[in-house]
């Protein structure tokens, strides 16, 4: 059976289609056990999306958090102690940098950063308890060799995270031998640029129970709105990532074709082997170096195009970064008609010129 198919009949209230939303504090029991739950474990809206998750992941345990990042720092929490080494890309999402360097401070743990084409060698004799990845990386796209980190990990029985925000429902890194899996819902999920929400999904039982007693412990919870909200949603996820893709590569070609004068390098994963094969569409984001533009300029003249932080939702949106002593641009195609965003910039690209 299909994922969508699963995902459609996978109810826990057989009698409605929508899990309605069920908010407590206090978790009636029929009888006097050892472990009664309270609300902050949440109710049926929170085990309906866990559920549902689990279906997209090929996971058998899924743990909510209210953002991605508090998702990020639980799984450094559950898993790290004083000395313990974390190995992150040099793509990282930047708010995972500054997390693991705080936490180096609080804790004593550290961490290094591998490159795309790192071989590991000079890792082996380091203390590592875990090693992430995420690929693409957000902004630049990079993707590290997978089976030379997997096989780095296995042998030395590190717990490797993989961050499928970007492959949200398209990639299951746990099926690949992947330990975590962990979502931004914040993004694809939730898909409307209005909450925050993380996930944490695993197959391993043991390091499962890691996560949920680090979670209880900070006393994490999620709001069972949000928890409604991305139920409703999910079902479409996939459609509507479909579209960004097309968005993109309709108007990354072209930019390419039309205003190849004026673009100095650009990044997207569409050529990577490991991107064509295992993850196929993308998320609806590339990113460009342009000359001859003033940039700030060129981003204020955008209308359809706003400008803030995030992705995964219906409108377009534009940040700028800088990388390497060079100003680039990041796009991201919502699910507007991609011939009104081509003239939106195609004007703004105009207007901006020196």
């Amino acid at each position: 059976m299909k994922k969508i198919t699963k995902l459609i009949h996978s109810k826990l209230d057989k009698k409605y289609f929508s899990n309605p939303i069920t908010r407590a504090s206090t978790i009636f029991c029929k009888k006097i056990k050892k472990n009664i739950k309270y609300g902050l474990e949440g109710t049926e809206i929170n085990r309906s999306l866990e559920n549902k998750i689990n279906i997209l992941e090929k996971s058998n345990y899924t743990s909510l958090y209210p953002s991605g990042l508090s998702a990020i720092s639980n799984i450094y929490l559950s898993i790290l102690k004083r000395n313990d080494t974390v190995l992150l890309p040099n793509n990282i999402y930047q708010p995972n940098l500054r997390c693991i360097k705080w936490l180096s401070k609080i804790i004593g743990c550290k961490y290094y950063l591998y490159n795309k084409k790192e071989n590991f060698k000079k890792f082996y004799k380091k203390k590592i308890k875990i090693i992430w990845v995420e690929a693409p990386g957000s902004i630049t796209f990079e993707i590290p060799n997978i089976k030379k980190i997997l096989k780095f990990s296995k042998k030395k029985k590190i717990t490797s995270v993989f961050d499928n925000t970007y492959s949200s429902s398209i990639y299951n890194p746990l099926s690949d031998g992947f330990d975590i899996s962990l979502l931004a819902l914040t993004k694809f999920y939730s898909g409307n640029n209005d909450l925050l929400m993380g996930s944490i999904s695993i197959n391993n039982k043991k390091i499962n129970k890691k996560i949920i007693n680090s979670r209880k412990n900070q006393g994490i919870g999620v709001s069972f709105e949000d928890c409604f909200l991305i139920n409703r949603s999910i079902f479409t996820i996939k459609d509507r990532i479909l579209i960004h893709d097309k968005n993109s590569r309709k108007i990354l070609k072209w930019i390419l074709k039309k205003h190849k004068k004026i673009i100095d390098n650009y990044y997207c994963p569409f050529k990577d082997n490991f991107f064509r094969k295992k993850i196929k569409y993308s998320s609806g984001l590339f990113t460009i170096c342009f000359k001859n533009i003033n940039i700030n300029k060129f981003i204020n003249y955008l209308k359809l195009f706003k400008i803030g932080f995030s992705w995964g939702g219906v409108i377009s949106l534009i940040m700028k970064y800088k990388i390497k002593n060079k100003l680039y641009v990041r796009f991201y195609t919502g699910l507007e008609n991609y011939k009104d965003l081509i003239k939106d910039i195609n004007t703004a690209i105009f207007k901006s010129r020196y």
